[in-house]
C-alpha cells in the first residue's frame, strides 16, 4: 500500500518534501522522500516566490500620482532549496519600454549549505547592462564557523565555547567580545581598538540578573573619542 504525505524535513528547515509511504508485506513502514521542483529545478514549495509593493509618487512634470511598482522574484536552486537568486524589477509605466528596469542578485553555497558568495545587484536591463564591473562579497569558513570576509573582516576568531571573540578588519581596527565568566553565549564586554592597539571604544564589563537580562547600563565615559 502506498500513501502520500507532505511535511517539512526537520533537519533541513529550508526544504519541503513530498514523501511516499510504502507498507511492506510485513507491515514495516518505509518512507521515500523527494523534493518538489519545477521544470527549472526551482524548489518553490512553501517558500516566498514573489513580493510586490506599490509606490505612488507625483510625476515631476504633471504632479499626477503615478504608481511605481517594485517586484522581487526569488529562485531556490541552491543546495537543499536555498535561495540562489533574486530579481528586483522597478516599473515605470511612463516609459515606452513598459518600465522593465531589473537588477539581479545571486548567491552560492558550500557543501554544508554555508553562504560562500553574495553578488551585488547587477543591472539586467539595456540602459545600464555591463556598465559597472561585477562585484561580490565572499565568505570563508572553518568547521562551519565564519572566519573571514575579504576586504571587510580579514580574520574572525571564537572563544572555546563557540561565542564570537574578535573581528579583525581590513582597516586595522579590531572588535573584541569578552568571554562571559560562566561561558554563556553573551558578551562580558565589547571594545574596539585601532592601529597599534589604541582603544577607540569600550563598554566596560556588563552585569546580568538571574534571568540573564543585562542590568548594568554602559557608562557614558566608556565611549572614547
Amino acid at each position: 500500500m502506498t500513501e502520500l504525505e507532505d511535511y517539512p524535513e526537520a533537519l533541513i528547515p529550508s526544504t519541503h518534501q513530498r514523501c511516499t509511504v510504502v507498507y511492506e508485506v510485513r507491515a514495516f513502514r518505509v518512507r521515500e522522500c523527494r523534493q518538489e521542483k519545477d521544470s527549472a529545478g526551482n524548489l518553490l514549495t512553501g517558500k516566498l516566490h514573489q513580493a510586490k509593493r506599490h509606490n505612488y509618487l507625483p510625476d515631476p512634470s504633471t504632479g499626477v500620482q503615478v504608481d511605481f511598482p517594485v517586484t522581487e522574484t526569488y529562485r531556490y536552486q541552491g543546495p537543499e532549496g536555498r535561495l540562489s537568486s533574486r530579481r528586483t524589477t522597478i516599473s515605470d509605466q511612463r516609459l515606452d519600454s513598459g518600465g522593465a528596469l531589473s537588477f539581479e542578485q545571486s548567491f552560492t553555497y558550500d557543501v554544508l549549505g554555508n553562504l560562500t558568495t553574495q553578488a551585488y545587484p547587477a543591472c539586467a536591463h539595456a540602459d545600464c547592462l555591463g556598465a559597472d564591473p561585477a562585484r561580490q562579497v565572499s565568505y570563508g569558513y572553518n568547521d562551519g564557523f565564519l572566519t573571514g570576509v575579504p576586504t571587510f573582516a580579514t580574520e574572525i576568531t571564537y572563544h572555546a565555547n563557540g561565542a564570537l571573540s574578535q573581528v579583525m578588519h581590513a582597516n586595522s581596527t579590531t572588535d573584541t567580545v569578552g568571554l562571559d565568566a560562566n561561558w554563556l553565549p553573551r558578551p562580558e564586554h565589547l571594545s574596539v581598538t585601532g592601529p597599534g592597539g589604541t582603544t577607540l571604544w569600550d563598554t566596560g564589563p556588563y552585569a546580568f540578573d538571574g534571568s540573564g537580562n543585562r542590568k548594568a547600563s554602559v557608562p557614558i565615559d566608556k565611549f572614547i573619542a
